[in-house]
């Protein structure tokens, strides 16, 4: 009688292959759905992230063209004369001439004490008396005037050097600074202490010399005894129409609504503020391809591509297939663009600005011409309907806003798809270990059948050799 014969182990099974296979099973029948689950709703957020980033790009790209904000016709200003002055326009700015005449250009102060030292580390005046009243070694300069003005003190002995005059001076003024100028030449070094202040204008620029302490000017050979100064000067201009005005700074920006100007010498010079039509233009461009890229992704994104497969047929879902979200972003900003239409005399709709919808691309086109046209016929109501779109898609409060503002739809269905993702890999946990226990328990049968056979292995064994000695 031959024997029964196993490869291995007692059984000659491979009982760890098996109970792989039959984990392996498991957890492709109840682990993968759930995995396949999270990575569909984390491609989801993904995209919901993208199409956020999209619309808040649309959101600035209206945002500026608002009525608040100026609105969506630019304005330019030129100078007549820009080595005169130069000015900018906001979108505000009303259209104008004005004629101004720069008398007196805004100053800040330079002082600059006669002294002369051959080196930064030369003392001021080494004979004054240090035990002498601080008042009596203290330089006190007065900076600005009115509610502007700071003081700064200088206390002096007899070891103070220019360069520490400096440094104290500057460790002190918040709006004037000190400096150490050579004057001569490298060879032959003559430095004079100069202070300047940072502002124009009188009331912040100028400059005084309250006091120079009696012991530092009479000490010895003396010392600060004659200066020199430049004083802050204000800006004093003539506007035709208007007559004298007087500012602390160069450049204004309160005397004509939407315009900042420069006066940059003295002189006569025209500024005029009209439309800037090739700047409104491009900030309708910045538009146009802010609302093609939110189209286009959503169309990209949004797809169900069916494909074939011999008799199996497997349908993929793009991200955005399983929300419903950018299907209301885009019909959201259509009734935008529908609701911005006016009563105009030559302009009602965006399609009369040039703006049209492209039916290959489902999004949009701009004819410039017809913007052009639009802008030169009748730029209020141009300005009227941007505005209106601007609102719209551009207002921190606006219908587009619900989607990307703090608790929004598109991060509160983030937040939700995100929550989902946490109880499936919760749920996979729960598996994972409920498998593990499994496999405890497949492992244990697995031995204890090993053992069974080999029992009936070694009994088979017994057996056959008696039955062999009988024979």
């Amino acid at each position: 009688m031959s024997l029964i014969s196993f490869s291995g182990l007692a059984s000659g099974i491979d009982s760890r292959a098996l109970i792989d296979a039959i984990l392996g099973q498991e957890r492709e029948t109840r682990i993968s759905p759930l995995q396949q689950q999270i990575s569909t709703l984390g491609e989801t957020s993904s995209a919901l992230s993208e199409l956020k980033e999209l619309l808040s790009n649309l959101q600035s790209a209206s945002s500026s063209m608002r009525p608040l904000n100026g609105g969506a016709i630019a304005k330019s200003a030129t100078s007549s004369d820009e080595s005169v002055l130069t000015a900018v326009a906001s979108s505000n700015a009303p259209a104008g001439i004005y004629g101004i005449d720069i008398q007196t250009l805004a100053s800040n102060a330079t002082f600059s004490f006669d002294d002369r030292a051959e080196s930064v580390d030369d003392t001021i005046n080494s004979a004054i008396n240090d035990n002498a009243e601080e008042s009596e070694r203290t330089v006190s300069f007065q900076i600005g005037q009115g509610g502007n003005t700071s003081t700064v003190d200088i206390v002096v002995d007899s070891e103070t050097t220019y360069q520490d005059f400096v440094d104290q001076f500057n460790s002190q003024a918040d709006n004037a600074s000190a400096s150490l100028v050579n004057v001569g030449t490298s060879s032959n070094p003559s430095y004079a202490m100069v202070i300047s202040s940072s502002e124009q204008g009188e009331s912040q620029g100028s400059i005084n010399l309250v006091s120079a302490g009696s012991e530092i000017q009479t000490a010895g050979a003396g010392a600060f005894n004659s200066y020199q100064l430049d004083q802050a000067t204000n800006l004093e201009l003539n506007i035709d129409g208007v007559g004298t005005v007087v500012r602390e700074s160069n450049t204004v920006s309160d005397l004509f609504d939407g315009v900042t100007f420069t006066a940059e010498n003295t002189g006569s010079a025209t500024i005029t503020v009209g439309i800037d039509s090739e700047s409104t233009k491009n900030s309708v461009r910045g538009l146009v391809d802010a609302l093609n890229e939110v189209f286009a992704f959503v169309t990209e994104n949004n797809q169900v591509e069916r494909i074939e497969d011999g008799d199996n047929v497997t349908n993929v879902f793009s991200p955005l297939k399983n929300t419903s979200v950018d299907e209301s972003v885009v019909s959201t900003i259509r009734s935008i663009l529908s609701d911005s239409s006016i009563s105009g005399s030559f302009v009602n709709i965006l399609a009369d600005l040039g703006i049209e919808t492209d039916k290959d691309t489902g999004g949009f086109r701009l004819n410039e011409a017809a913007l052009d046209a639009a802008i030169a016929e009748s730029p209020n109501e141009v300005g009227e309907i941007l505005g209106n779109v601007a609102d719209g898609l551009g207002a921190i409060d606006g219908p587009l806003s619900s989607f990307v503002k703090f608790n929004g739809l598109i991060p509160s269905s983030i937040s939700s798809n995100d929550e989902q993702i946490r109880g499936l890999q919760s749920r996979i946990g729960n598996i994972e270990q409920s498998i593990a226990r499994q496999e405890e328990s497949l492992v244990a049968r697995f031995a204890a059948l090993e053992g069974l056979i080999g029992k009936m292995q070694s009994s088979q064994q017994t057996l056959s050799s008696i039955l062999g000695s009988l024979g």
